[in-house]
């Protein structure tokens, strides 16, 4: 591996050297190397590699549907390797096929139960940032969904930002169809801003949703918090996203 010490900074290819930028490091120039495309495709050896790479590529198609769910109606607060993890995340639920062989395993519906637990922003997980638990309820015959909170003082019970002085509670319903089409239906709905810096109030938010989703869809329910700065009489959100959190807390599979 080369590093490049020099006013010159080339992105791309010349040859059969490749420059790029890495975050860490700099910028860099490496020697193309490994098998080419047609040898990929066509040489008997490589099998697996093909195979490999269908999965993956499946893998990185559902991952990019949830996300593109989910910017129909936020900005999804997420660290840097948020689309690597997702992606990594669909790889094992389609290795957990156990119904299609190599390079035919698919996303099944049975085991989008291991998206269970994933935070879009590992810098705030959920768990970190709200200390309470969450009682979804969801029926996906009726559509209708709760999730209710005990009586609580937001000062107590989420963690507090410097900058902010209010959040939101978010809660998101979005399908996952199986017959990859682009009909995924998607609810949400946020609660009162809460202000986390009065010692004394408690509240007891109830945030009700509608989704319908089709007899073959898995429906994912994400819970969220959302920092505010309360500023002449206006709730802005902070500058950035970075304290901001959504997590799945519920998989209901058909």
């Amino acid at each position: 591996m080369a590093y490049q010490d020099t006013i010159f900074k080339l992105r791309g290819s010349i040859g059969d050297l490749s420059f790029y930028k890495d975050k860490r490091t700099g910028y860099q120039v490496r020697r193309k190397g490994g098998p080419s495309r047609e040898q990929v495709l066509n040489t008997p050896e490589l099998r697996r590699t093909r195979e490999n790479a269908q999965e993956f590529g499946r893998a990185a198609q559902a991952s990019k549907r949830v996300r593109s769910i989910l910017k129909r109606k936020l900005s999804c607060p997420r660290d840097s390797k948020f689309c690597q993890r997702m992606n990594s995340r669909m790889v094992k639920i389609i290795k957990a096929d156990q119904i299609h062989g190599r390079g035919e395993r698919q996303v099944m519906a049975e085991n989008m139960e291991m998206l269970l637990g994933f935070d879009c922003n590992e810098q705030a997980r959920l768990s970190d940032v709200l200390f309470l638990k969450i009682p979804v309820q969801y029926d996906r015959f009726t559509g209708k969904g709760t999730l209710i909170f005990p009586q609580f003082r937001p000062s107590d019970k989420i963690l507090p930002v410097a900058n902010a002085t209010h959040v939101q509670l978010r809660v998101l319903a979005t399908e996952f169809g199986m017959d990859d089409d682009d009909t995924d239906r998607i609810s949400m709905v946020s609660s009162e801003y809460l202000d986390i810096r009065r010692a004394t109030e408690t509240v007891s938010p109830s945030l009700s949703f509608d989704l319908y989703p089709r007899m073959t869809s898995v429906v994912l329910i994400w819970v969220g918090v959302a920092y505010y700065s309360f500023v002449n009489d206006g709730y802005h959100p902070l500058s950035d996203l970075q304290h901001d959190t959504l997590a799945i807390v519920h998989v209901d599979i058909p």
